[in-house]
């Protein structure tokens, strides 16, 4: 059974405080508890790298040959010390990096998310959604996927979070 096994549904209440367990591999920062600002939008916007996050993510959902959907949210983490991109911006889910916004994506919203987070003093997050995997016509196993719901404009804040394992 995976992380995120009972999340079915956005959370009705617009503040809660959560935790997910110690260690994970997280920086420093992402502690036990992370509370982050809630930013809306209708934009889909795919996240880049999931393969090498693949077992985070079958963490997060729990191993199954059904196709996945499942509705959750994201923290957006500048990583500005990244050597290969100092806009990149890794997605994390449940204490669990599963990507990073495309190179274009981040360029478009680095100033934006380093922006809000030292405005509010808290993470950036967004409503995320994790699909995909299902039996492939070989008999594999499909990867997941991630996908961010945002605007790509403007970041609108919707509401004060903690983001957790089992919302």
């Amino acid at each position: 059974m995976g992380i995120l096994t009972s999340l079915r549904h956005k959370p009705t209440t617009r503040e809660f405080t959560a935790t997910w367990p110690h260690g994970a591999g997280r920086p420093t920062w992402m502690a036990h508890e992370q509370h982050a600002k809630m930013y809306a939008g209708d934009t889909d916007l795919s996240v880049v790298g999931e393969s090498g996050f693949q077992e985070n993510l079958w963490a997060l959902v729990g191993r199954t040959s059904e196709r996945v959907h499942i509705e959750t949210m994201a923290l957006l983490v500048p990583e500005t010390d990244n050597p290969h991109d100092e806009n990149a911006i890794a997605v994390w889910i449940c204490g669990l990096q599963v990507g990073y916004l495309s190179e274009h994506a981040a360029h478009i919203l680095h100033h934006d998310i380093v922006g809000a987070a030292e405005l509010t003093g808290r993470a950036v997050a967004v409503a995320a959604t994790i699909a995909g995997g299902g039996m492939r016509r070989d008999d594999l196993i499909g990867d997941l996927e991630v996908f961010l719901h945002l605007d790509t404009v403007k970041l609108e804040v919707v509401g004060t979070f903690g983001v957790s394992p089992a919302l």
